[in-house]
């Protein structure tokens, strides 16, 4: 399983809070925060129409 590395001090909050204009970037942060919350990276791939691992590759 995937997770947020705590030595950035990020939260599944905190990456959901996040003001990005970038529509690519709001996707990986967002892929992000649902890993955090622990979401299994093969489910938010699918919810976000990608890969696993194109979104494991961005955890």
């Amino acid at each position: 399983m995937l997770r947020i590395e705590p030595k950035w001090e990020e939260t599944a909050e905190s990456l959901f809070r996040r003001e990005i204009p970038h529509k690519r970037l709001r996707e990986r942060y967002l892929a992000l925060a649902l890993i955090a919350l622990g979401e299994p990276a093969i489910k938010v791939a699918k919810k976000l129409g990608r890969s696993r691992r194109t979104v494991e590759a961005w955890a």
